[in-house]
């Protein structure tokens, strides 16, 4: 009884230790796997980077794209239809119906090509604020939110001559596309997505629980890229990690509840919760039991001796053991057996001494009653005048005298 405060407390560092460790590995696993899916994401932004630039430094494109550069065609309706043969040969091989909506060229030369279309689907309008953009990266690869849906790359195409602009390449990627990236991370229990500089989604799931119910705003998910950091709201607790893409200005955002995250961790531990409880119980009958073997044979011993100190010595206790409460149980039935021995001993030597003892109190009684009957008898016959009775008397009293002093006794 006095253990199980110790091994209560005891129970309780080992449970506080096992479910610590096991959090923070489930957090490593997470925190590990969204590393990964930010290398992914990299990984498929860069793919489409290099489409771009294979479309943007190809030959026959360079070619098509330098054709009547100081007089260009009012309307692409004009551009002779072998062009458009060419280019869209070179822009089929890149596209992807389940990645793209579509690939689009648009010349300085006035030309346009757009595949799968055809015909352009963005407005002239669109178009412009395209030509502005990549005209802006002066080269380089930009990534814009350009329509609802779809996550565009814009590249300005220039001379590998004189690197004069000719035109830029569009690259409408599917954000339902990037968004599948993502979707396997958390196995449904949280929500991943990415935000750009501005904070504008680019993919994934902006979800509900990201945003503040009485001011309808997001809440702030400045955190820490190498762990896990709690963020309070009315319905979780979340856990938010998140991991930059400093090449694309983005920025991957890892959200799950709380709950969610540690939910196996959780269930695992209840079941070493119930474990460790039954081995506890278990332990602790088993003390019980081993106590109880221990004393049992010690109590029955001293019962035993008690009831010896009453003098019963026909008391004998089963040896149930080898150990050494066995031997001192068979120790003690040897030594009650040496007491019942010698007490009997002692009272049979006793008796025979008492009975000899009265046997020689008789054997000197008896004949001093005769002599003095004798005697008796004699000096009455004397007064009497019977003398020959007296002589008779007197004879046979010596006569008894002498057997008697001869040890031995006649009747």
């Amino acid at each position: 009884i006095l253990l199980i405060p110790l091994i209560a407390a005891v129970f309780v560092l080992i449970y506080g230790r096992i479910l610590s460790v096991l959090r923070s590995y489930a957090e490593d696993q997470a925190t590990t796997s969204v590393s990964q899916a930010a290398v992914l994401l990299e990984n498929t932004l860069s793919n489409f980077d290099y489409m771009a630039n294979f479309i943007a430094y190809n030959a026959e494109a360079q070619e098509t794209l330098e054709y009547r550069q100081s007089q260009p065609f009012e309307d692409y309706t004009q551009v002779p239809y072998h062009y458009f043969n060419s280019m869209e040969r070179i822009m089929i091989i890149n596209y992807s119906s389940l990645i793209l909506n579509q690939i689009v060229i648009v010349g300085d030369n006035g030309m346009i090509f757009d595949v799968p279309r055809h015909n352009p689907s963005y407005s002239a309008e669109e178009l412009a604020v395209a030509r502005e953009s990549a005209r802006k990266g002066e080269g380089r690869i930009n990534w814009e939110q350009f329509r609802e849906g779809e996550y565009t790359l814009i590249k300005e195409i220039r001379s590998i001559t004189d690197t004069s602009p000719l035109g830029c390449v569009i690259l409408s990627v599917k954000q339902e596309y990037l968004s599948k990236q993502l979707e396997t991370l958390f196995s449904g229990n949280g929500t991943a997505f990415v935000l750009d500089a501005e904070g504008a989604l680019v993919c994934g799931e902006d979800a509900d629980i990201l945003y503040d119910e009485d001011t309808g705003k997001r809440l702030d998910l400045s955190t820490d890229s190498s762990t896990f950091t709690l963020l309070r709201n009315r319905q979780n607790n979340l856990l938010v990690t998140s991991r930059s893409l400093p090449s694309y200005g983005l920025t991957l955002y890892c959200v799950i509840p709380q709950a969610s995250l540690y939910r196996d961790v959780n269930s695992l531990m209840t079941w070493i919760l119930c474990l460790l409880i039954a081995i506890v119980v278990g332990l602790m009958f088993f003390a019980m039991h081993f106590a109880n073997s221990l004393t049992k044979p010690v109590k029955m011993l001293s019962e035993a001796m008690d009831t010896a100190s009453e003098g019963n010595f026909s008391l004998r206790l089963p040896v149930q053991s080898n150990d050494e409460i066995g031997a001192l149980t068979s120790h003690f039935n040897i030594m009650l057996e040496q007491i019942s021995s010698l007490i009997d001993n002692v009272y049979k030597q006793e008796l025979l001494k008492k009975e000899a003892e009265y046997q020689m109190l008789e054997a000197q009684i008896n004949p001093h009653f005769i002599y003095n009957v004798l005697d008796t008898i004699s000096w009455t016959a004397r007064a009497n005048h019977l003398e020959d009775l007296a002589e008779m008397v007197s004879a046979l009293s010596k006569l008894l005298r002498t057997s008697i002093s001869k040890k031995t006794f006649v009747k």
